[in-house]
């Protein structure tokens, strides 16, 4: 039985190494080739300032290769199992146009919703350090970070194809179909410059499918848009960026990101915007003077989304739970809100503030939170009530000053 198994080995592991390989090289170098080649027109679609440098590449490049291997390792079972009946896999016919393309589209489908959990999952602490840090050291990802997994994460990558195959049936050629894809799909959304076109979020269908700033995000901030070919599983359970469609239409029709403006929430908006140097005033008459900004923290001093309050933020005391209170609200006939904490029993992690609630003045509801960081002048403020989340964009108050027309 061994000695049969090395022969099955040695005859087919070889062209399926070599077929993964390929598929790799091809995907990662042609777009890493146009993107050269068209360096100059794109440009002003870079999403990040920051670039990757020879060494990013150089480790992208050797921990794809080791990804490869395991890959290999993966289809040679699914190779032996297709052939003893194990799995569902008919490798010596091919489907009709029709059930081809349903046997494909399904199988897309699951795996984007497998890769959703599975990479929310190996986001927890107890995992993230064995499974996915490595990844995540392509901050600024290139096409060549597309398989620069650690061996486990590369493990858990792979497990999908030999556990759908297990009950649903296709072909060899859909697999192969779908194993293309996938890595065509995988190196557009590490390229580094949105490849998408700047109406592709005007309509409803197409954007359901990941741009490549939706997978750029997740790198750049960590912890939004875990999935990877469709935003649905994002949308629905509250981690897509709260931003992503502004980063996107900056990237792509405005070109500068670097300069973020407050958002247009209605009609109050700009009224909002002029009376923000009232609100100043009343803060400061009343002892609450503005300190320089810690760029590095969320203390300061914040304006809600909608230009309704002002709240500051601080610890407690030093190292204890974080404290936001509001200290001017916009209408009058809420002034009672004023001094009232948002925030109770949050306390720091490696990504900001969690593990407490929010409380909500508007409605008297409280939340599960967090709080963090989007950049130095932007929070994100996120509360969910069971699997449903809401996530808000502070803006510091020296930021908006800042863009207000000088006098």
């Amino acid at each position: 039985m061994l000695h049969l198994l090395i022969q099955d080995f040695v005859a087919a592991w070889p062209s399926i190494l070599l077929s993964d390989l390929l598929r790799y090289l091809l995907a990662s170098s042609t777009l890493a080739l146009i993107i050269y080649a068209a360096r100059l027109r794109l440009a002003k679609r870079r999403i990040q300032k920051r670039r990757a440098g020879v060494k990013d590449i150089r480790r992208e490049i050797g921990y794809s290769l080791l990804t490869v291997f395991i890959f290999s390792l993966v289809g040679f079972s699914i190779y032996l199992g297709a052939r003893t009946g194990v799995f569902r896999v008919d490798i010596t016919n091919t489907p009709t146009l029709w059930m081809g393309v349903l046997e494909f589209s399904v199988m897309v489908i699951l795996h984007d919703a497998y890769f959703y959990w599975m990479h929310r999952t190996i986001h927890h602490p107890w995992l993230f350090r064995a499974f996915h840090r490595l990844h995540h050291r392509s901050r600024t990802p290139t096409p060549w970070a597309a398989y620069a997994f650690a061996p486990l994460e590369a493990f858990s990558e792979a497990a999908f194809l030999p556990l759908v195959l297990l009950v649903f049936p296709t072909t060899g050629l859909v697999v192969f179909l779908f194993t293309t894809h996938m890595i065509v799909r995988n190196v557009v959304g590490h390229a580094g410059v949105e490849l998408f076109p700047k109406n592709w979020l005007a309509w409803p269908v197409l954007r359901a499918f990941n741009t490549t700033t939706h997978h750029d995000l997740h790198h750049s901030e960590f912890r939004w848009n875990y999935g990877l070919y469709f935003t649905w599983w994002d949308q629905l359970m509250g981690t897509e960026h709260p931003e992503y469609r502004k980063r996107f239409e900056q990237t792509t029709v405005q070109n500068h990101p670097e300069k973020p403006e407050p958002r247009q929430t209605g009609r109050r908006h700009g009224q909002g915007v002029l009376i923000v140097l009232l609100a100043l005033t009343i803060v400061v008459a009343s002892g609450h003077a503005f300190a320089e900004a810690d760029t590095h923290d969320v203390e300061g001093q914040w304006i809600t989304q909608n230009f309704s309050a002002i709240v500051e933020v601080q610890p407690e005391v030093a190292d204890g739970p974080l404290k936001g209170t509001v200290i001017w609200v916009l209408d009058l006939s809420r002034q009672g809100v004023v001094g009232t904490n948002l925030f109770m029993d949050m306390s720091r992690d490696s990504q900001g503030w969690s593990g407490g609630r929010i409380f909500n003045p508007e409605n008297g509801r409280t939340y599960k939170g967090r709080v963090s960081l989007s950049n130095d002048n932007s929070l994100l403020v996120r509360g969910c009530l069971g699997p449903f989340c809401q996530t808000q964009v502070w803006r510091r108050v020296e930021a908006v000053l800042a863009t207000l027309p000088a006098r």
